[in-house]
C-alpha cells in the first residue's frame, strides 16, 4: 500500500504519542498535541490504550475522529501536520514498517509550572497564571503539586525513539526533560535522538540537560518571542527582556549542536509588533547557523485570536502590513478568518489583566492603540 497517498494514515497512529501533564494526578494522550485526548489516566499506554488501539483499526475504511485539524486543513488545501509527518516517516528510513507499533516520536508537555504570564495564556498552562486567578477568585481546574515525578510513563518502551519534543508549561523548571532524556539513554542510542524544546528564555537549563542535550543527534530550541522590549515584557509579563537576550545568546554559545530558534505566537495585541520583531531577529545573529527559517509563527487562540479581528481593524492592518513583508501573507490568512461587525471582547479581556497587573496595554502597546485609533479619525 502506498501510505503517503493513503488518505486516512497518519504514521502518528503507529510511531508517535503526545502526553499532557496537567496537574499532579494524571495525564491525558493522544497521537499529537492537535489530535483529540483520551480520558484522564494515571500511567499512559502506547500499544493498548483504547484511543489508539480504535485509531489503527478503524483508519483504513475512515478518517479518525481526533483528528478533524488535519482533515479539515487538507479540505482547505492547506499543509497539514499529517503531511508533514508523512515526509518524517521516509526519513526514518526503509526499514521502519509503517504500522508496526513502535514509540519513535514523544511529545511531552510537562505540566502547568511556569514563571509568566503571557497574555494570551491561561492557568491550565502556568501555574504563575493560576496563583493571580485565585488571588482574584477564580476557581481552579487544575490540581496543582509535585508535577515532576515521571512514575506515570516509566513503562514506555524509549528503546527506538528518534524524537523527542517538550512543551509546558516552562520546560527549563521541570526536571521531566532531563528524566526523560536519561531514560532514553538507558533504554536505547541517545546519540540517534533528536530533542527539541520550547522555552519563554527566561530559565537556564541545568548543567545536568546541556550534558545530555551534547549527547543526542541535535538539539533545537524554540525560543517564545512575541515582541521585543517593552512590547515583550508586557505579552510575557513580568518577564524581563534584558534576560532572555543574554539567556539566547548564552544557549548559542554552548555548541554547535544546538540550534536556537523562535517562535511569534500572532494575534491581535502584537500583528503591530510583527515586522519590528521580524526585523529584529533579521539584525541580531544570535542564534549559531541562523537562516529565515530559524524564525517561526502560529497563530493565537482565544481572546486575543485574530478569529476575533473587526472589519474596521482588519481594513487598517491591511493598510499597515508591509506588502513585501514575509510574513504578510500569512497574517492576511488570519485576518481573513474574522473580520466581525463589532467585538468589544479582546479590548475588555486586556483591561481585566491590565488591572490586576497595574499595567496599561494603550501604552505598552502603542502600534496597537494607533491602529485602534485609526478606526476613529
Amino acid at each position: 500500500m502506498d501510505f503517503k497517498n493513503q488518505q486516512n494514515y497518519c504514521p502518528l497512529f503507529y510511531k508517535g504519542m503526545y502526553v499532557e501533564k496537567k496537574d499532579s494526578i494524571s495525564l491525558r494522550q493522544g497521537h499529537c498535541c492537535s489530535s483529540g485526548l483520551g480520558p484522564r489516566v494515571r500511567t499512559v499506554d502506547f500499544n493498548n490504550y483504547p484511543l489508539f488501539v480504535q485509531s489503527r483499526q478503524k483508519w483504513p475504511d475512515n478518517k479518525i475522529d481526533s483528528c478533524g485539524s488535519c482533515w479539515s486543513q487538507e479540505e482547505n488545501g492547506h499543509h497539514s501536520f499529517r503531511k508533514g509527518w508523512l515526509h518524517w516517516l521516509e526519513d526514518q528510513g526503509p526499514d521502519v514498517n509503517p504500522t508496526e507499533p513502535e514509540l519513535l516520536k514523544l511529545d511531552y508537555n510537562v505540566g502547568p509550572i511556569c514563571n509568566a504570564k503571557c497574555v494570551h495564556c491561561t492557568s491550565n498552562y502556568s501555574s504563575l497564571w493560576a496563583a493571580e486567578d485565585a488571588k482574584f477568585g477564580v476557581k481552579q481546574s487544575a490540581t496543582y503539586g509535585d508535577v515532576s515525578k515521571l512514575d506515570a510513563i516509566s513503562n514506555l518502551d524509549l528503546s527506538r525513539l528518534k524524537s523527542l519534543y517538550i512543551n509546558g508549561g516552562e520546560p527549563f523548571m521541570s526536571k521531566d526533560p532531563e528524566n526523560l532524556l536519561k531514560q532514553v539513554r538507558q533504554q536505547g542510542d541517545i546519540s540517534s535522538l533528536v530533542f527539541q524544546s520550547n522555552t519563554n528564555g527566561s530559565t537556564m537549563p541545568s548543567n545536568e540537560i546541556i550534558d545530555l542535550w551534547l549527547q543526542c543527534k541535535a538539539v533545537d530550541i524554540f525560543v517564545s518571542i512575541d515582541a521585543i522590549e517593552q512590547q515583550f515584557e508586557y505579552v510575557r509579563h513580568p518577564l524581563n527582556w534584558d534576560t532572555v537576550v543574554n539567556n539566547i545568546k548564552f544557549l548559542s554559545s554552548i555548541d554547535k549542536k544546538i540550534r536556537v530558534k523562535f517562535s511569534f505566537a500572532l494575534g491581535l495585541h502584537n500583528i503591530d509588533e510583527l515586522e519590528r520583531t521580524w526585523q529584529w531577529f533579521q539584525d541580531n545573529k544570535y542564534s549559531r547557523n541562523q537562516t529565515d527559517e530559524s524564525f517561526g509563527i502560529h497563530p493565537c487562540y482565544g481572546a486575543l485570536s485574530l478569529n476575533n479581528v473587526t472589519h474596521d481593524l482588519q481594513q487598517v492592518w491591511r493598510q499597515n502590513l508591509n506588502p513585501n513583508g514575509r510574513w504578510t501573507q500569512f497574517a492576511h490568512s488570519l485576518l481573513d478568518r474574522g473580520s466581525l461587525e463589532s467585538n468589544q471582547g479582546w479590548q475588555d479581556y486586556l483591561e481585566m489583566l491590565d488591572q490586576r497587573r497595574n499595567l496599561d496595554w494603550k501604552v505598552s502597546l502603542p502600534g496597537l492603540h494607533a491602529s485602534v485609533n485609526k478606526i476613529f479619525r
